[in-house]
């Protein structure tokens, strides 16, 4: 094969959160495709807060996330299905994770507020710490009781700003599929189908 073999199958790293336990999981994949899931007892990671996603986000048991996000700030538009629930997305490096970074998503209303009160010191204080990006901890964790019952609110705190870790550098950005982009050709060129 010119390509080699695939070393798993879906998915990177996560970070999880269940609302309904107060529960953090590190989730990883190994070289078969078996998933560990890991729960997380002290709660310590570098938060790219600079490329906070918002948006949409559906579940699916069995099946991969549907999102469609936005920067945080901009207007997230309608829900492309009824499925679809307002989320969040960002990348972490967990401590002691050196050379991973996790994606972390979530649907839960307790964790959106949580971050949004930690986006909001993040822009009040990111000025000072020009580069570097919060290293956050798990300070508390609340019950609220809800119409659905009783849910965990996280309370986050910026313990120290770090310089950008290597694996929280932003990814290149996505290539535009050829078919969905207008080519201007030379006049002396013929066109070729795709």
């Amino acid at each position: 094969m010119s390509i080699g073999k695939r070393k798993g199958s879906g998915g990177g790293p996560l970070l999880k959160f269940d609302a309904r336990n107060g529960s953090f999981y590190r989730v990883d994949r190994n070289t078969n495709g078996e998933v560990a899931q890991t729960s997380i007892v002290d709660l310590k990671a570098v938060f790219d807060l600079a490329n906070l996603e918002v948006g949409w986000i559906r579940f699916d048991a069995g099946a991969p996330p549907s999102f469609k996000m936005v920067r945080a700030g901009q207007d997230l538009g309608n829900a492309p299905s009824d499925k679809h629930r307002q989320g969040l997305r960002l990348r972490v490096r967990l401590a002691g994770d050196k050379g991973v970074a996790r994606e972390f998503s979530s649907t839960a209303a307790t964790l959106w507020n949580a971050v949004d009160r930690l986006h909001d010191e993040f822009e009040r204080n990111r000025g000072k710490y020009s580069g570097k990006l919060p290293y956050v901890h798990l300070a508390k964790l609340e019950q609220v009781r809800t119409l659905l019952g009783v849910v965990f609110s996280p309370t986050f705190e910026i313990i120290s700003w770090v310089v950008r870790p290597a694996e929280l550098t932003p990814a290149a950005p996505e290539v535009a599929n050829p078919v969905d982009v207008d080519l201007e050709l030379d006049p002396d060129e013929e066109e070729v189908p795709i």
